[in-house]
């Protein structure tokens, strides 16, 4: 059974996300501040974890990365997405291609933009 992280260690994790979007999507501290509506001595608070982290507070930092508000939530460890890729890796051609076809069946369809 996984045990939840306390407040404080999930604060501390949810800020840690919050630095790592920044940077990854090249953004200075005053970019993001102004795409979230927030100070940029609030938005540095932030990133220290020195900020209580509130839902209205992570609806806002999503919004300005263009993200769902769980992904911030998430710790990369616990990222589904990464998971599935794993998963994916290790998967025999056969069996991809097992599930692929019953996804297939069931209506779901390669987007655009996939290769």
């Amino acid at each position: 059974m996984k045990v939840r992280p306390s407040p404080a260690v999930l604060a501390t994790k949810v800020a840690a996300r919050i630095h790592e979007f920044r940077v990854a999507r090249g953004l200075s501290v005053e970019e993001l501040a102004k795409a979230a509506d927030l100070s940029s001595t609030e938005v540095m608070v932030i990133q220290e974890g020195r900020e209580e982290i509130t839902t209205e507070l992570v609806e806002r930092v999503a919004r300005a990365f263009n993200v769902h508000p769980a992904v911030l939530l998430m710790c990369p460890d616990e990222d589904p997405m990464a998971k599935l890729l794993e998963q994916y890796r290790d998967m025999p051609k056969t069996e991809f291609q097992r599930i692929a076809g019953e996804l297939m069946s069931r209506g779901y369809r390669r987007s655009k933009g996939s290769a």
